[in-house]
């Protein structure tokens, strides 16, 4: 089911990307670009030399941050936050070029387009944690003998970090690096699937407690 909302989710995306796309080309009359697949498709040898400057160094940071978040000192959604920078960065000096440099200048609009699509899915994935289909992610900041509380942290600077109250059931699972609620310590990154409960319950009921 996760597989399948996900592939939902990314076909939404490309779809939204292609039907935008098609209304500025014909309001703006632009006319198609011929690329070739399985390659950059750079504009001219200044732009390969960027791009490629661009990349490593977007790899170079997110290589960093995937170090953390195995150490568990960032939550595995920072790295999306590389990605970001990254489509961002490529995106606007395709922009540049095209605009610059290209037979097409008017196809630098189609390329930030694109890129505003990418970035507003990510940030939804960010915001309302789609990759865990209703779950939370946060870090256990009290434990007592029956429950904990987890705090997740909010990318919205507005709302701050969010408390929840998790409780177990005989039907709890817990996997990964924990095997029980007696292995579970303040301070671990934790990955929370709540049964599905009305809005207003006082705490969360934990399907899964995932310890990666």
């Amino acid at each position: 089911m996760s597989f399948m909302n996900l592939l939902f989710f990314f076909l939404i995306v490309f779809a939204i990307n292609y039907i935008l796309k098609f209304a500025l080309r014909k309001l703006f009359k632009i006319e198609p670009s011929k690329r070739e697949f399985f390659s950059y498709n750079h504009i001219n040898d200044q732009h390969r030399k960027v791009d490629w400057f661009v990349r490593g160094g977007t790899l170079i940071v997110g290589l960093v941050l995937l170090y953390f978040v195995a150490l568990d000192k960032y939550p595995p959604s920072y790295y999306l936050v590389a990605v970001i920078a990254l489509i961002v960065v490529d995106h606007l000096v395709r922009a540049f070029f095209e605009w610059r440099a290209s037979e097409n200048p008017k196809q630098s609009i189609l390329t930030l387009t694109q890129m505003a699509v990418f970035v507003a899915a990510i940030v939804f994935v960010i915001q309302f944690n789609f990759f865990l289909f209703g779950g939370f992610e946060g870090v256990v900041t009290e434990k007592t003998d029956t429950s904990f509380m987890v705090e997740v942290t909010s990318f919205n600077f507005g709302t701050g970090s969010t408390v929840h109250e998790v409780h177990m059931t005989d039907h709890t699972l817990f996997k990964g690096e924990v095997r029980g609620f007696d292995e579970l310590e303040e301070g671990t990154l934790v990955r929370v699937m709540p049964f599905d409960l009305p809005s207003d319950f006082p705490y969360k009921l934990a399907s899964e407690v995932i310890v990666e």
